[in-house]
């Protein structure tokens, strides 16, 4: 039977089992690029997993390290003449580059002319090899993926008989399998076979710079580092609130959840709460701690941390899952509470402040976390989770929030990960009218970390043009998609928020 607690009415929790023996995550491989439906394209390095280039047509470096460089690894000269031949490339400084720093691609890209080669989808005799010679032996790599990357449309065109490469408007991408290779390259090879070519065409071969995935960095320690297993941390001087979701955790936070579940994780040291998104539903929690409705002063800046699980049943092939964050919706006050009337859900932001017949409408922002939906062919990077924020502020593009993506982080599952994410409101410039209207300066800091590792920061955000609109809300906001039920039920965890002032960072583990 589907059950939804309200929390200030719940008592006694739920109990579930521990589990028994949750397998370690692996990190994301890195630099797989993928021709599949999901893979890539002109704008995406990973089209599945919300990863942009940098540059249309993407990404390279060049023989002297530069980005988008104009130094060549490669020149290959094409003629009408070589149409059906095929031709060699030597690009022995290229494979040296990769077994040194990693096997990240090749990117095609035309000083002059255009050219049409043939793609690994086409016949097995003309599609791309690489062959490497080493003080061990010679190796015949195969492709693992090539694709066009084509000005002219967002699909990915990866699985199409040919790579065409035109000065301006087409690229082409390529990576090979080295696995096999042993020992230091003497000499590499690439072989493509030549459909046709408009004379003259001059092919210039570059380093692709694909990006790096997982949580990539030096973790940054906060106050939380003096504080084994947020053991004693409510009392630094910097924090506002601090809970697991053991006994007494719903003084802080009101508002209902779906199903949950409670458990104690002997590797956290503290009590999580387990929440589940049911199918053929949207909603799974939502649950506040409000400034506000506790007669508290709302900040101007914050703090928010909490540690997050995310289980093996985990990912929605329909939509992306809301996730929590700060907010100030406000809305209309109902003289008990404000009744959120923008910064979510389609209801644009615009910072104002105005009368209605109701009263005061305070039109505020969010700022929770988002994943998306997972890749739904052979994306080798399906099983990690993207995510990004979602933001309602100021100055967003349309009605719904715009995605700020958090480089090239990836979640895995069955592992715990600490989010934190802080919040500086804007400033507001005069004049002001009668109800403190003004102009909002692009001066607000929104930033985030993973595992105490910085993924985000953003240093023009306009949350506001009154400054009554403030920080309201810790929001453990989990949600489905926008309107697309959930069509497999799937379970999250959480522990150990805390609410500060000052940068949290990771919680310390137990001393010995």
């Amino acid at each position: 039977m589907k059950r939804a607690f309200a929390i200030g009415l719940l008592s006694l929790p739920l109990t579930v089992p521990a589990p028994a023996a949750d397998r370690p995550a692996a990190e994301p491989p890195q630099f797989l690029l993928y021709d599949g439906p999901s893979g890539v394209s002109r704008d995406h390095w990973n089209r599945g997993i919300a990863l942009r280039w940098q540059h249309p047509l993407g990404d390279w470096r060049d023989a002297a390290g530069e980005p988008q460089g104009a130094k060549p690894f490669a020149t290959l000269a094409v003629k009408p003449a070589d149409a059906t031949k095929r031709v060699e490339i030597d690009v022995t400084a290229l494979a040296r580059e990769w077994t040194k720093s990693g096997n990240t691609g090749a990117l095609l890209r035309a000083a002059g002319g255009s050219a049409e080669f043939a793609s690994r989808e086409g016949d097995a005799a003309q599609r791309p090899l690489l062959i490497v010679t080493t003080d061990r032996g010679k190796f015949t790599c195969p492709p693992t993926a090539d694709a066009t990357l084509a000005s002219s449309t967002f699909k990915p065109l990866g699985e199409q008989p040919t790579l065409v490469v035109t000065k301006p408007g087409t690229s082409a991408v390529l990576r090979f399998d080295l696995a096999a290779v042993d020992g230091t390259p003497t000499a590499a090879t690439l072989a493509l076979t030549v459909n046709k070519a408009a004379d003259p065409a001059s092919i210039d071969v570059m380093r692709l710079d694909a990006p790096a995935v997982g949580v990539i960095g030096k973790p940054i320690p906060g106050l939380a580092k003096d504080f084994p297993r947020d053991n004693g941390i409510v009392a630094h001087k910097d924090v506002i609130v601090a809970t697991d979701f053991g006994d007494g955790w719903q003084k802080y936070f009101g508002g209902t959840i779906r199903n949950p579940a409670f458990a104690r994780d002997d590797a956290l040291g503290s009590t999580y709460i387990r929440g589940q998104f049911t199918k053929g539903e949207v909603g799974s929690a939502s649950l506040e701690y409000r400034f506000s409705s506790r007669k508290e002063p709302e900040p101007e800046e914050a703090y928010f941390r909490y540690y997050v699980y995310l289980e093996d049943d985990w990912g929605s092939l329909v939509d992306g899952n809301k996730m929590p964050g700060l907010a100030g919706r406000y809305g209309v006050w109902n003289g008990r509470l404000w009744n959120p009337t923008a910064g979510n859900g389609g209801a644009r932001t615009t910072g104002l402040v105005t009368m209605t017949p109701r009263g005061e409408n305070r039109s505020g922002w969010s700022m929770r976390t988002t994943t998306h939906a997972k890749p739904p062919d052979e994306n080798p990077y399906r099983e990690w989770t993207a995510v990004q924020t979602y933001a309602y502020h100021a100055d967003q593009a349309g009605h719904f929030g715009d995605g700020w993506r958090w480089g090239g982080t990836l979640l895995a599952k069955n592992r715990w990960y600490c989010i934190e994410q802080y919040a500086k409101l804007n400033s507001i410039d005069g004049p002001l009218d009668d109800l403190g209207n003004g102009t909002g300066k692009k001066d607000g800091v929104f930033r985030a970390w993973v595992d105490g590792v910085p993924v985000l920061e953003k240093t023009n955000v306009r949350f506001r043009h009154n400054a009554k609109i403030k920080i309201d809300e810790v929001w453990l906001n989990w949600y489905h998609g926008g309107t697309k039920p959930a069509a497999a039920e799937h379970h999250y965890r959480m522990s150990n928020v805390v609410v500060a002032r000052s940068y949290i960072g990771p919680m310390a583990p137990q001393e010995k």
